[in-house]
């Protein structure tokens, strides 16, 4: 995987952490938040910021708790939603948008960090799933 990034000026918020192309494109394979019929709740917290922690914990291995406050999302809705997200098969589809957007010619990096995110989200869900029953 690369190295660190230097976020441009006006780039985006996380392009230190992963290329700026990655958000847009995962942004809409995103599940319709749930409406909630008897309104109120607290503020559903931003997407691009929970993207981002989970990006970040899932290329750095840490565990959820460990998240960073930098991340302005809690460890808790992170989770949630990663575990929603990956129901919902945002990684795989996130996977084939980058094969398909890929033109030759053309760098190989977003491709090549939509596979090691499809990769590391299964690593963490099988890491973390329950034990099958067996025969």
């Amino acid at each position: 995987m690369p190295g660190p990034r230097v976020p441009l000026p006006g780039a985006g918020r996380f392009t230190w952490l992963a290329p700026m192309a990655l958000w847009p494109l995962a942004r809409r394979h995103l599940p319709r938040p749930a409406v909630r019929p008897q309104g109120g709740g607290s503020q559903r917290a931003d997407d691009e910021a929970t993207f981002a922690a989970i990006l970040f914990v899932l290329v750095s291995g840490v565990p959820w708790r460990a998240l960073p406050r930098a991340f302005t999302v809690s460890w808790q809705n992170t989770h949630r939603r990663f575990t929603q997200w990956s129901a919902a098969g945002l990684w795989d589809q996130l996977r084939e948008s980058a094969h398909r957007q890929h033109t030759p010619g053309q760098s190989r990096e977003l491709v090549q960090w939509a596979e090691a995110v499809c990769e590391l989200a299964e690593e963490r869900l099988n890491r973390t799933a329950p034990p099958s029953a067996g025969p």
